[in-house]
């Protein structure tokens, strides 16, 4: 039942931030990197040209931080927090980017946003001072509760911007007179949640390439470095110096996707609740999907015909909700995950036999490739 009630507060999450033009804004999704096989990062951003604080799990919501600064080492050590937007920005439309932000042990100053076309942090250039397409003031924050600003910000765009970078561009160095250390390593942190940018029209919202896009940012596990070298965009060079391969790559022999089947006897009888008996069957399915190139995961609840249309659907959906549930707990990411529920609609085999209904009665897992 809790597997069933997470996935159910997921799902008006999702829907709610359908139009969000930045993936993975709460950082809520952590990519197993290649380096560790373990959560090193949220899934969607990258960092130049390092990490500062990991969000601790022991907090119930993740953030992220970067520095605006470091108060021994000088004012170049800082870092930015960057990702490719889902749309490219439309000329002339107006766009509102919302954020949390906290500020350990300093007051909220200003933070700069970079908009641009190309992807930023080409090899050797980390320490580069990009220029801000907008700075963000005190006088953009709406609410402060339990020191965490929410903060709002609407700008036009010129058109053509694919990246968003968050940080301090600044030129000056810091106040060292006024400031206090954020960390032991004397940076002066500000802490990023709940990030948003969205059109002021709901009209200019959406783009073919969204899901293209979603898919693209989420592929790149590699997090040294942590940078997506886009693929539109990335030359050889750039791929060799960071070996790495272009995130999508075309793959003619091979077939469009894989299913895998989950049986009805995982389930308990007429239920969508997981039978724990049948835990290492699951943990199977996992190990087979973790050794598979996927982009998106699609999972299908079917059902035998007894029973009313309407409730075969239902369950299936269900069904199919329960182990979109079982795989977000095992690290994969809700963002590529989608469901639905055909019922009785696509039979693999004949109603008229008990064996038969049960072949029918199951859930689909498919890997688009």
């Amino acid at each position: 039942m809790r597997v069933l009630l997470v996935c159910i507060l997921l799902i008006p999450v999702m829907v709610a931030r359908a139009q969000n033009l930045v993936a993975n804004g709460s950082f809520e999704d952590r990519n197993v990197c290649t380096e560790y096989n373990a959560a090193c990062a949220p899934e969607g951003w990258f960092f130049i040209p390092r990490y500062v604080d990991m969000s601790p799990v022991k907090h119930k919501n993740h953030f992220e931080s970067v520095s605006f600064g470091n108060l021994i080492r000088g004012h170049y050590i800082r870092n930015y927090i960057y990702t490719k937007m889902l749309c490219t920005l439309q000329p002339g439309k107006q766009y509102r980017l919302s954020m949390s932000v906290q500020v350990p042990k300093n007051p909220f100053q200003y933070l700069h946003v970079w908009l641009g076309n190309e992807e930023p942090g080409k090899p050797g250039k980390e320490k580069v001072v990009y220029e801000p397409a907008f700075t963000i003031l005190p006088d953009s924050i709406h609410r402060t509760r339990k020191k965490w600003h929410q903060l709002s910000y609407t700008f036009t765009a010129n058109g053509g911007e694919r990246f968003i970078m968050l940080g301090n561009f600044s030129k000056k160095p810091l106040d060292r007179t006024v400031l206090e250390f954020g960390n032991n390593r004397g940076d002066v942190l500000y802490n990023l949640d709940n990030i948003s940018l969205a059109a002021v029209e709901p009209t200019t919202n959406g783009c073919e390439e969204y899901a293209a896009v979603l898919r693209q940012v989420y592929e790149q596990n590699h997090r040294h470095p942590a940078r997506l070298i886009d693929p539109v965009k990335a030359d050889t060079a750039v791929s060799k110096v960071f070996d790495l391969e272009p995130t999508i790559q075309p793959e003619p022999a091979l077939p469009a996707f894989d299913t895998l089947v989950v049986p009805d006897l995982l389930f308990d009888f007429n239920s969508s609740r997981l039978n724990p008996a049948f835990r290492k069957v699951m943990d199977s399915i996992v190990n087979v999907m973790r050794k598979k190139r996927f982009s998106a995961i699609q999972v299908v609840g079917h059902t035998d015909n007894i029973g009313s249309e309407e409730y075969n659907r239902r369950l299936s959906i269900d069904r199919a909700i329960t182990i979109k549930g079982f795989l977000v707990q095992e690290k994969f990411s809700a963002g590529l995950i989608s469901i639905s529920g055909r019922g009785k609609s696509e039979p693999v085999a004949t109603n008229d036999t008990p064996e038969g209904r049960q072949r029918n009665r199951r859930v689909e897992i498919i890997l688009e490739r």
